[in-house]
């Protein structure tokens, strides 16, 4: 690397490591080692939001199965495509369907 060269460390990218994760592009809710993912960062550096952002998902997760139902993908999961970036995986588009809850 040249002198004065940039870095950018993606603690997330640390998740995908298969040394540590058995399957890491798989969703597994039941992993022995969960609590090791890194997306927060770690130690001194752990994100100052991480406790309001998994609130934030329990409160969103809760409010969308009080009031949706049957709930589904409309594609295979090995269909799902990704936007290339360098800082996130995010999916460039989730196809679902569901009936509102009565």
């Amino acid at each position: 690397m040249p002198d004065r060269s940039l870095m950018l460390l993606l603690f997330a990218s640390g998740n995908y490591d298969e040394n540590e994760f058995a399957c890491p592009y798989t969703f597994d809710m039941n992993r022995g080692n969960l609590g090791k993912q890194v997306a927060f960062g770690a130690g001194p550096h752990r994100c100052i939001g991480l406790t309001l952002a998994r609130m934030e998902i329990k409160v969103a997760a809760r409010e969308l199965i009080k009031r949706l139902d049957n709930i589904k993908l409309e594609i295979a999961i090995e269909d799902i495509e990704f936007v290339p970036t360098v800082a996130t995986r995010s999916m460039a588009s989730l196809p679902v369907s569901f009936t509102r809850r009565q």
